[in-house]
């Protein structure tokens, strides 16, 4: 069990692990549609006008900087749902000390 500093990175991980996170939601599945048409475009981009010889490191290029962008929002959705939970404690706490 992890200690009372990491308990909420521990719960945030564990949900994640455990596929509890639903993110049901008709914009977020816009957008995501619209990331595809992104990619699709850029991949066919590539394909027409860059040199053959130069196709293969600009997608590992690509590829790095997609990962490194989906690695930081990761990081900082677990940081909105630590301070949210953080935010909901208080707020409870300061509801209960106030009557």
């Amino acid at each position: 069990m992890p200690n009372n500093e990491n308990i909420i990175d521990y719960l945030y991980d564990k949900k994640i692990e455990d596929k509890k996170f639903s993110l049901e939601d008709a914009e977020l599945d816009q957008l995501q549609h619209q990331v595809t048409i992104a990619d699709k475009a850029i991949s066919k981009f590539i394909n027409k006008r860059v040199h053959p010889k130069s196709r293969d490191k600009l997608r590992k290029l690509l590829i790095e900087y997609s990962n490194a962008i989906f690695v930081s929002i990761a990081r900082e959705n677990q940081l909105y749902y630590k301070y949210g939970y953080a935010d909901g404690v208080k707020t409870i706490i300061d509801s209960l000390s106030a009557n």
